[in-house]
């Protein structure tokens, strides 16, 4: 019997249609993972706001001041220890980042990078915002 091309190596099940969201979510899941695991020994928990702002503070990463105009909010700024780590964390990012889509030209990361832009406009998160936060 020929193979149509509508099975997956004989296992009986046919074969999807190619499809943009799968792809962008197999994508996303598999840079989410890299990311988690590569910012994991820069030392940023998932706990909630304030333990977090406290754990920053306590290892002298951010400093807390009075907000200028709203007395019961603070205002948050990076220490230099803070701007180091961060720079780390970029450095991780664009490493996924280069090992993601280092094999594309200049080009056509130009095009993918337009193309993923215009999918992601149809978003309800805000631009530059990941929808997970």
């Amino acid at each position: 019997m020929a193979d149509t091309g509508r099975n997956t190596r004989g296992t009986g099940i046919a074969a999807a249609p190619p499809s943009v969201a799968f792809l962008i979510s197999k994508i996303g899941h598999d840079v989410a993972a890299r990311l988690a695991d590569g910012l994991a020994p820069l030392g940023i928990p998932p706990n909630r706001m304030v333990l977090l702002v406290d754990d920053l503070e306590e290892r002298k990463l951010v400093r807390r001041e009075r907000h200028p105009t709203d007395r019961r909010a603070h205002a948050l700024s990076l220490t230099a220890s803070g701007k180091d780590l961060l720079g780390q964390a970029f450095g991780v990012a664009f490493a996924i980042e280069e090992a993601i889509s280092g094999g594309l030209d200049s080009t056509d990361r130009a095009t993918l990078l337009r193309l993923l832009g215009q999918i992601a406009q149809q978003s309800s998160s805000p631009p530059g915002v990941h929808s997970a936060l």
